[in-house]
């Protein structure tokens, strides 16, 4: 009878799955305040999404100064070794039970981890084309935006001559950018809401210097081509997605589909870890970024996809403390626990619980993604009629968050509720 395979147990105080922003943030702060944590990253480089972008945006929050996206993961990296952070690359992460128990991959073969904590950093991933129901033949040249990044940063490749991108978020106006200054002919992003969803001066420094052309309002329908793409054909549509006018044809050799970013929440699923729909199926979480798990805890963009990764770094450092907080004092169970609701103009709220321990009631910082897309915006966090906390944008988009800061004032059993209040987008 054949023999299974042989499994290395290890005992850790914390394990950190996913080394990107969040990930390595949350692991430095712990190393900090006197933790050991260990990382895992199934890549063979860790940084995350940053790693593989050669475009400046990066590290003005956390350092101060403009970075391109490798600069500041290898910045990230550093630091973490400086604080004594163990990363282990090239690790697979193939279980995670609700005991903190974790089966891992490496080519070293594999291991099964028991963690006092666990911290879940895994990000989060674009939707690819099958999800967005683009009708179609299957042919080659069709992307998503992060493998075009990792070709032509990684591997030196492009992925075609004439390029249409679908989606006009931050990623999608760089990467029309990178490709456009590289060789490519963009013959057009095309957008199906009726405003651009990155911000203006990326349009201007991305789109309008390099007389990309940006088609809002209109809607891919439908992938042509037999064995390579030879075009996609595009249907004019207004806010409710109607179609106002004749489709056309635009040709090109490749279809890059960017944005449309959801948790990567397989690994929570398979816990059985409560999730929110509203976020796409990131997990439950309090201020301390602890899920409905005791011990189990969740931070970056796997809790509200997709925010710039120096949001992601300060989330994971915040979720540190969280964790920090829990090995030092383990709760009783006699916390009180208050929903947060979203209100009018407000489609999700993190964190959705707030777990108060005592009396003392310390500020809490809360993501909120507004439904519409609303100019002017002002956010009111309210209990029982009393404010809470209050914030302005000039505009707030579906797909990024707004930060709203809160001081409780008690009583802390009601639940709170965040509103948005604004002008929509035309």
């Amino acid at each position: 009878m054949a023999e299974g395979p042989v499994i290395a147990e290890r005992e850790v105080d914390v394990l950190v799955i996913g080394a990107g922003p969040a990930g390595l943030g949350a692991a430095t702060r712990l190393a900090e305040l006197g933790v050991a944590p260990l990382v895992l990253d199934r890549e063979p480089v860790p940084g995350g999404l940053p790693a593989q972008c050669e475009h400046p945006g990066f590290g003005l929050w956390a350092f101060r100064r403009l970075m391109v996206g490798r600069e500041f993961a290898a910045r990230l990296v550093e630091r973490a070794g400086r604080a004594g952070v163990r990363i282990e690359s090239e690790t697979t992460v193939l279980e995670v039970t609700p005991e903190r128990t974790v089966l891992a991959v490496s080519p070293s073969g594999l291991v099964r981890y028991r963690a006092q904590a666990l911290l879940l950093a895994t990000g989060c991933r674009e939707r690819p084309r099958s999800t967005r129901l683009v009708p179609g033949p299957r042919p080659s040249g069709v992307f998503n935006t992060g493998v075009v990044q990792r070709l032509h940063t990684f591997l030196g490749l492009l992925p075609g001559w004439d390029v249409v991108i679908v989606g006009s978020d931050d990623i999608s106006l760089v990467a029309a950018r990178t490709l456009a200054r590289a060789g490519c002919r963009i013959a057009a992003v095309v957008e199906e809401r009726p405003y651009r969803q990155g911000y203006l001066a990326n349009e201007w420094w991305s789109l309008r210097s390099l007389r990309i052309p940006l088609r809002l309002g209109h809607r891919v329908s439908r992938v042509l081509g037999d064995w390579r793409v030879r075009g996609v054909e595009v249907v004019p549509c207004d806010a409710e997605g109607r179609q106002t006018a004749e489709s056309y044809e635009i040709p090109c050799d490749t279809v890059i589909f960017s944005g449309e970013f959801v948790p990567e929440a397989t690994l929570v699923a398979q816990a059985r870890i409560p999730s929110d729909p509203r976020t796409g199926g990131g997990p439950l979480v309090d201020q301390d970024f602890q899920t409905e798990l005791p011990g189990i805890f969740a931070c970056g963009n796997l809790v509200h996809a997709a925010d710039p990764a120096d949001y992601a770094l300060a989330d994971g450092e915040r979720a540190a403390l969280g964790v920090w907080r829990y090995l030092s004092s383990p709760p009783t169970g006699n916390e009180r626990v208050q929903q947060v609701l979203p209100g009018t103009g407000v489609r999700a709220v993190v964190p959705q619980r707030l777990r108060w321990y005592g009396e003392r009631l310390d500020p809490v910082t809360l993501a909120v993604r507004v439904e519409p897309a609303q100019r002017a915006v002002r956010l009111r966090a309210v209990v029982s009629g009393t404010r809470w906390g209050q914030a302005f944008a000039p505009a707030a988009k579906p797909h990024r968050s707004v930060y709203l800061r809160l001081r409780p004032e008690g009583p802390v059993d009601a639940p709170l509720t965040v509103e948005a209040r604004g002008w929509p987008f035309a």
